[in-house]
């Protein structure tokens, strides 16, 4: 168990049976986030066999969640509950006293979707959640819930038709506040369902390590918890990268999740314009510097277009690559990390880089190397077979 500083417990990721990848890769499916539905059984226990983890929306599954299950006893499935917000077709089902509000006393909306702001630390909001998991999980061969919008976005100006006053202090929440709040929410909920919580808010690496309030703290109410914006924000030209010190936040955020019981799951997305073969060099970057960090407890996501359904599948996911054999070491401006089957770099420089590889590899199109050279901002993952 992993307690938090509200002195609640979470479940650990051994607890619930999170089991370690074979090949280096981990995947998990965001359903939730795509317009997607399984109608066939085929369709369901194909995703399940190709999936680790797979967070829902209930009529998703369309029923074949047992099936799913008994293709792949070791997927697990969450579904989806906003942890912080109200639905704006139940306001006025629930006690307003629970909702947050704004300095001037007014109802704190979302401009994206219109729901409420709930006050997270508010004991009816707190039971209104546990009972909607319950429900939700009543019956089901569910893992557990994941609770979304745990992180502070909605502390953001912009984000809502106000910022939200802390009825504990008069002022407006501040960002620690809130996070301990949130995983004091996830770590309840788990604790009155029986069943482990993963949740949304990590955000990406330099949210995680943030000074003073970071958001690696919803991994004490949470199993795990998902970094919507990793290696990229969802509208950002192919062209543009992070800065090398946000990048290597990303990464290290993996290792630093498992070395402390929890689960990252990575979210990146290309949602903005570029070629079918552009955004495929994208998921490779993206996966190259999944496999620098993953020490086999951390799960990854990639989608190209926001159309795209979760579960698509991709050649890259087939890679035998192995085990890590240590962590990754930097050479010539290069990361760089052996694995029992191959090797994985990645190039954060502005210029294209040469690597000797050391032996014979093939890249992830099949062809054979003997030597790499990354162009800028380029990356390759290699097998030996």
């Amino acid at each position: 168990m992993v307690t938090n500083a509200s002195g609640t417990s979470s479940m650990s990721m051994a607890s619930v049976g999170f089991a370690s990848s074979e090949n280096g890769i981990h995947l998990w499916a965001p359903m939730h986030t795509a317009p997607q539905r399984f109608t066939t059984q085929a369709a369901a226990v194909d995703a399940a066999k190709r999936f680790d983890l797979i967070t829902f929306n209930p009529a998703q599954l369309g029923g074949y969640a047992s099936a799913m299950k008994a293709a792949n006893p070791n997927l697990k499935l969450y579904v989806y509950l906003n942890g912080t917000f109200l639905y704006k077709r139940l306001y006025g089902t629930v006690d307003p006293s629970m909702l947050s509000h704004d300095a001037q006393g007014r109802v704190v909306q979302s401009h994206g979707y219109g729901n409420y702001l709930a006050d997270p630390g508010d004991p009816n909001w707190v039971s209104y959640v546990q009972q909607s998991c319950a429900k939700l999980l009543s019956g089901t061969v569910y893992d557990g819930c994941y609770l979304d919008m745990l992180g502070t976005a909605p502390l953001w100006p912009g984000y809502a038709t106000g910022l939200p006053i802390n009825p504990a202090t008069g002022q407006v929440w501040t960002r620690l506040d809130w996070l301990d709040a949130t995983s004091a929410l996830a770590a309840r909920v788990a604790s009155f369902t029986g069943k482990s919580v993963l949740g949304n808010g990590l955000g990406n690496g330099t949210r995680y390590f943030a000074p003073g309030a970071p958001s690696k703290l919803l991994l004490s109410g949470a199993t795990g918890v998902s970094a919507e914006a990793w290696t990229r924000q969802a509208g950002a030209p192919l062209a543009r990268f992070e800065p090398t010190k946000a990048w290597v936040q990303d990464v290290d955020m993996l290792s630093d999740a498992s070395s402390t019981g929890g689960l990252a799951l990575t979210i990146t997305k290309t949602w903005t314009a570029g070629t079918a073969d552009q955004k495929e060099d994208a998921r490779r970057f993206a996966l190259a510097s999944f496999l620098l960090g993953n020490d086999g407890n951390s799960y990854f996501y990639f989608t190209a277009n926001r159309t795209d359904p979760a579960t698509l599948d991709d050649p890259l996911y087939h890679l035998q690559i192995g085990t890590p054999t240590g962590p990754y070491v930097v050479q010539s401006g290069v990361y760089v990390r052996n694995f029992t089957n191959g090797k994985v770099m990645v190039n954060t420089t502005d210029s294209p880089v040469s690597i000797d590889l050391g032996g014979a590899y093939r890249r992830s199109d099949g062809s054979f190397a003997l030597g790499a050279t990354l162009p800028a901002h380029g990356s390759q993952i290699f097998t030996t077979s």
